[in-house]
């Protein structure tokens, strides 16, 4: 059953998708929470048809038993088409209804841990978010501790330590991680996979950016890609992945204030183009910038801001590249070349 092609119309039609919605239970919550994760392109599509099971009504409500619980089970694990009894006498009768209401446009809400019910709460993703211009620490019931940028967010198993150690990550966070020999912990973004004991690196994977990057402060890190590279990283170790091309770049770095000084306060831009430091300042200080003059004015730029305001960093950045700015009311900022 290849679940990562399905639609929502697919998985509304689906029994054992259906049962965990409507009679979830302790495997079928362990089943979807652990595809959930290790499938984070199909995140809204499982939110979206979740919701719209929850809005039908079924012709026979109740959950699978025993036997019919086992056999589609095994189903998945074989990967063998959907088929039985089950399947056909409860699916066929809302065909018609998912068809009619998928035709028009709906507000699905997202799902998240407060849709949850009594018996999926025992394991549920916990998912930390932060906006433009915020930035957060979180410390793991393992006592690892994780610097959040603006505009990242962090998924974690509500019962994370149990018996694996593994979060999603979506932008950029610094992680501190605790010693765990016997439990490794296991960062997903969406291109890459890295696994740690115990160590402090950076991971950078914006889903806007071409490059997703990942700096070792201490300790070692491996990391993976589902094509087959892997790699082992040591201290000032950096691990670039050109996400267009499948690419690997391994380098090392003897600034590492410039990959990990965000998490101190320190906005800092190294060679980066006038596209590069524009996204930096709009995610670090929640505005948006506008110019009058194409990409390529300005050249590269380089300099480092420790805890300094969005007016300093714009006068620094103006004077060096040659354009005036002004801030409106909307809290727009507007370039414009000097003459």
């Amino acid at each position: 059953m290849k679940y990562r092609d399905y639609s929502v119309v697919d998985f509304v039609t689906d029994d054992f998708f259906v049962a965990w919605v409507k009679h979830p239970n302790e495997e079928s919550s362990l089943f979807w929470n652990e595809y959930i994760i290790s499938n984070p392109g199909q995140r809204q599509v499982i939110s979206d048809a979740r919701s719209l099971v929850l809005s039908i009504s079924y012709a026979k409500p109740e959950p699978l038993t025993s036997d019919e619980y086992l056999e589609t089970l095994e189903n998945i694990i074989k990967g063998a088409p959907r088929s039985g009894f089950r399947w056909k006498k409860i699916m066929l009768p809302v065909a018609a209804t998912v068809a009619l209401i998928v035709a028009f446009t709906l507000i699905l809400r997202p799902f998240n841990a407060a849709d949850a019910s009594p018996a999926e709460e025992k394991r549920v993703l916990v998912t930390k978010e932060n906006p433009r211009g915020q930035k957060s620490i979180s410390i793991l019931p393992d006592g690892t501790k994780i610097h959040l940028n603006a505009e990242s967010e962090l998924i974690i198993d509500s019962l994370f330590g149990h018996s694996e150690r593994k979060v999603y990550l979506t932008g950029e966070a610094y992680f501190d991680v605790a010693e765990n020999k016997s439990k490794p912990f296991v960062i997903w973004t969406k291109e890459l996979k890295t696994t740690v004991l115990g160590t402090s690196f950076n991971i950078r994977s914006f889903e806007e950016e071409g490059e997703a990057s990942i700096v070792v402060v201490s300790g070692k890190v491996e990391v993976s890609h589902s094509m087959g590279d892997s790699y082992q990283l040591r201290p000032y170790d950096l691990l670039r992945y050109e996400k267009k091309n499948n690419r690997f770049k391994a380098d090392k770095t003897n600034n590492l204030t410039s990959h990990v000084g965000w998490k101190d306060g320190i906005l800092t831009f190294e060679n980066d183009t006038f596209d590069q430091v524009k996204e930096k300042i709009e995610r670090w200080y929640d505005v948006t910038i506008q110019a009058d003059f194409g990409h390529e004015a300005g050249g590269l730029y380089s300099a480092s801001y420790d805890n300094k305001s969005l007016i300093k960093v714009l006068d620094g950045w103006s004077y060096t590249s040659g354009f005036s700015y002004k801030k409106n009311k909307d809290n727009i900022i507007i370039l414009t070349l000097k003459p």
